[in-house]
């Protein structure tokens, strides 16, 4: 068995055609005389490839060059089968020795990309090293007939038996080669990685079930602390640091009512969640690799945006390894600003707000740079989340901020369309914030520089009241508001995959909401009872209210039949019915896969009411395996292979734009036939997806409440004109621009935004 090897070091003077290798004068070589590349003859040279291990005559020279492990300068020593003298002092900085190592009889090691990084002045040699770019990648980790290492340097083809070519990888590149073996495989315990800012140590994990190693990375800084002057500021780069960071523990989970969110995960799910300390000092990701990536493994990268309402939330809960280790690719966490800290405004240059979002943005730019680093392909990223990390997800889509930092898109019960996360004013919200802040009336710019002054503590305090602070058309992420964006003849969106789940207004929400009733058996009056305060609270006519009991519920009696028609109405409003016509807007543009999660998970039942299906969030349980910190769920046998189904669509997305693959069930395109998966544990194909329910709220609908309004409107105009010739004042109803009574265009969005926090959590 041979190997043609094409190397690319001729640069370097390491093919025999090649120019001599410099070599440091004052080294000496194995029978202690000088070593001089100039006294060797032609012939001597030319033999190079024949010569074996102890003949290589011994050299130092100083190669800068990355790893996985980082960047430093590397002393070689020319005889590879003896180490230098104990205690010897390094020659140059940053030494790290490097011992030879032997890869098992009869196997190639690999693949590994060597590169050059920066021009370097060595002491010792008195000239400067010329950047170069080493590119060597030894294809497979298994024994082939042929291998070939590709660069872009000229190259060389020596032929030679896989044994013996075995111990010349020893000699070969000063010993570089001999990197391809230590501390980057799979039995790295301490992995170390370099980032624009300085080395990461992370740890090694090992996923039930498979024999892949993982690397985990945790806490990484993508952006400087936003504290002090940072606090309602965009993001700035990191900085770096010296040393290696530990990579070991996760980060801080931003600012947020955890008490809460912890005490109701455990009511409603029998999960706790990991004790993480809390600080503003937040923007911080994970990221979980196969052991055996390095750089220029070119993996697809897929970044997990959090839920959570934009409230609470934090990249601890997410355990990207079995995602990793089942489908090969690289999964980065990312946490972002919450809350008040993300998402406060004045409207003006003092703060522009979205703070949250653009965290997002720093996050996917420093993937962008950095996780070639950890094994992952820049150019092949996508970015996923769930419910109110779907909508982040879907704003990127539309956002010119965050054109040409991923390539494809998953949204999870979620999009940019849900109702009430996105305003175009925030004058409500920034004089609640001034008055609850003891701020005072005061100008935007001595506001923002009051909340700064501001204790975590404080801020937390003047958050709690709010359900949700909106985004706002800020005219920087948000140039316009996203409905325009989405039907906009400028959209060009990415491949999507876009979904919901059949029951997603049935437990999750509702318990977070403290919204009991809906949560019981229902009369038709108690269902009447809440419409008609949701019509207020959305400045609806009470018509409203009996339009969609006549749609949703009919003649209907039945207690259990009202309760689950109830939560059809608020599901679909919510979240069905935008993730269709988001489906709808950009199927045109590019590939758009639709879903609808239908299992009832086993692992629920005994936390949860038999009625309800598939809840909010229950989908990502069979992607990440364990979120929540929920290690001890079992998945039924079923279960098992409709995760491992839902990872390989998710993660052949993430490779090429399409969902699937060989073993898949075919999962066709959302286009004007409406088709669209049911992912079940016997998943199958569906066509329009509430086709009649879409119809009813874009047309049906919207065209009644218009009569309506129109009516109300003529009938106030002629009791106005009837008034004003008895010259009585009066008070104008619905229709009425100017009227008096009627609350600003911006209250009324910010009672409609109280009333829909209808995200999860």
């Amino acid at each position: 068995m041979s190997a043609t090897i094409r190397c690319a070091f001729q640069k370097a003077g390491l093919c025999r055609v090649g120019r001599r290798a410099h070599r440091d004068p004052q080294t000496r070589d194995n029978r202690g005389m000088k070593a001089d590349p100039g006294n060797r003859s032609p012939k001597a040279r030319r033999s190079f490839w024949n010569e074996g291990p102890s003949d290589f005559p011994a050299f130092t020279r100083a190669v800068p060059f990355t790893l996985n492990e980082g960047r430093f300068y590397s002393s070689v020593y020319g005889n590879p089968d003896r180490a230098p003298r104990q205690g010897s002092s390094p020659r140059f900085p940053n030494h790290r020795l490097l011992l030879p190592l032997s890869p098992p009889r009869n196997t190639l090691v690999g693949p590994v990309t060597i590169r050059t990084l920066s021009t370097v002045q060595s002491p010792g040699l008195g000239e400067t090293l010329n950047r170069r770019r080493l590119d060597a990648s030894l294809r497979s980790l298994l024994v082939k007939s042929s291998m070939s290492v590709d660069s872009a340097e000229k190259t060389c083809e020596p032929t030679m038996q896989l044994d013996r070519l075995r111990k010349r990888l020893r000699a070969v590149a000063f010993g570089v080669l001999l990197l391809l073996v230590p501390g980057q495989g799979q039995d790295s315990s301490s992995p170390v990685r370099t980032t624009h800012t300085g080395q990461v140590r992370g740890s090694l994990v090992h996923v039930k079930n498979t024999d892949v190693g993982i690397h985990t990375f945790l806490g990484i800084p993508f952006a400087k602390p936003p504290l002090g002057l940072l606090r309602f500021a965009p993001p700035e780069p990191p900085e770096s640091w010296s040393g290696v960071k530990d990579g070991t523990s996760h980060p801080a989970k931003c600012l947020q009512d955890f008490a809460s969110m912890k005490g109701l995960t455990l009511k409603l799910l029998n999960v706790t969640l990991p004790s993480t300390s809390m600080s503003e000092d937040c923007l911080y990701l994970n990221i979980y690799t196969p052991a055996h990536s390095h750089e220029g493994s070119k993996l697809p990268v897929m970044v997990w945006i959090h839920g959570g309402g934009f409230v609470m939330g934090m990249a601890s809960t997410y355990d990207g390894s079995a995602l990793a280790a089942f489908e090969d690719v690289v999964v980065v966490v990312i946490q972002y600003r919450l809350g008040l800290l993300g998402f406060f405004s004045t409207g003006d240059k003092h703060a522009t707000g979205n703070w949250g979002y653009l965290d997002q943005v720093a996050a996917l730019r420093w993937v962008q740079q950095n996780i070639i680093y950890f094994g992952g392909d820049p150019d092949h990223v996508t970015i996923f989340g769930a419910s109110a990390g779907g909508m982040s997800v879907s704003l990127h889509v539309v956002s010119p901020m965050s054109k040409g930092l991923f390539h494809c898109a998953i949204m999870e019960s979620g999009v940019a369309l849900l109702p009430s996360f996105t305003a175009n004013s925030s004058d409500v919200v920034s004089t609640v914030v001034a008055n609850l802040s003891a701020c005072g009336q005061v100008d935007s710019e001595a506001l923002v520089d009051c909340l700064r002054h501001k204790s975590e503590e404080e801020i937390l305090a003047i958050n709690k009241p709010f359900s949700i602070i909106p985004g706002l058309v800020d005219g920087i992420f948000l140039p316009k508001h996203p409905q325009e964006l989405l039907a906009s003849a400028d959209l060009h969106p990415v491949p999507s995959i876009i979904g919901v789940n059949n029951d997603e207004y049935s437990w999750i929400i509702p318990s977070f909401m403290n919204n009991s009733d809906a949560q019981k058996e229902m009369d038709r009056e108690t269902i009447k009872d809440g419409l008609q305060k949701i019509s207020k609270m959305m400045m609806m006519p009470p018509e409203f209210g009996d339009l969609l009991m006549e749609e949703y519920i009919g003649d209907s009696e039945d207690p259990q039949t009202l309760r689950i028609q109830f939560h059809e109405i608020l599901g679909d409003c919510i979240f069905v019915i935008p993730a269709l016509q988001v489906a709808k807007l950009q199927c045109s543009y590019a590939p758009v896969y639709f879903y609808e999660f239908q299992h009832q998970p086993s692992f629920f039942r005994d936390f949860r009411p038999s009625y309800v299906r598939a809840d909010h969030g229950d989908e990502v349980h069979f992607i990440f395996r364990s979120p929540l910190g929920s290690s001890h769920i079992q998945l039924t046998e079923e279960e098992e292979l409709l995760s491992r189904k839902m990872m390989k669509y998710w993660a052949n997305f993430a490779r090429n734009g399409n969902p699937n693959g060989e073993g898949l069930p075919h999962w066709p395109v959302f286009n004007q036939e409406e088709q669209y998966m049911q992912l079940n544990t016997q998943p199958a194909v569906g066509r329009a997806l509430k086709a009649h329910r879409l119809q009813f709220w874009t047309k049906t609908l919207p065209q009644k409440i218009r009569e309506l309004m129109e009516a109300k409107e003529k009938h106030t105009e002629l009791l106005s004109l009837s008034h004003e010739a008895l010259n009585v004042p009066m008070c104008q109803g619905y229709g009425r621009g100017n009227s008096p009574t009627r609350e600003p265009s911006n209250q009324r969005g910010f009672r409609k935004l109280h009333w829909l926090f209808l995200a999860e959590v």
